[in-house]
């Protein structure tokens, strides 16, 4: 079983998930090139659609989420994307970046940007040097591997 790319700290946590189309539906297939993760990061476009960014978000974006055994993942086949929408959280993630800049220690505030998951890239978290915060680090586990707290919707 692979390991998980980003699971909620708290199963109980009151979340709200929502399903967007994607602005490009060909990473909804696991064997594109690069493929949507679990824990992405996605932002909206001019159309409200569900786009992958590039480089440090200058809006908000939420993480790519479906539980297991949810409807979510069934709506990822009909082309819909799900997404953690809106609430605050705390979760576990392995798309982030824990070297870049001054580096993610306990406390750090957090921003989302491009970062490398697999070899390839993706949106992730990485430690905020400027910009737009959407969370703080909870606990650094290892190279790329943290807990963080949702704070901005």
């Amino acid at each position: 079983m692979p390991t998980p790319t980003f699971e909620l700290i708290d199963a109980y946590e009151w979340i709200r998930t929502r399903n967007f189309v994607p602005a490009d539906k060909t990473p909804l297939d696991g064997f594109n090139a690069n493929p949507y993760v679990m824990g992405e990061f996605m932002e909206l476009d001019s159309s409200y659609k569900m786009a992958r960014g590039a480089g440090e978000a200058a809006v908000p974006s939420w993480p790519i989420f479906s539980e297991t055994g949810r409807y979510d993942t069934q709506a990822t086949a009909r082309g819909l994307m799900p997404i953690l929408w809106l609430l605050p959280f705390e979760a576990h993630t392995l798309i982030c970046d824990t070297a870049v800049g001054a580096g993610i220690s306990l406390g750090s505030p957090l921003t989302i940007d491009d970062v490398t998951y697999g070899g390839l890239t993706k949106r992730g978290l990485r430690a905020a040097n400027a910009g737009l915060v959407v969370g703080y680090c909870t606990r650094v586990i290892g190279t790329n591997e943290i807990n963080f707290i949702r704070t901005l919707t």
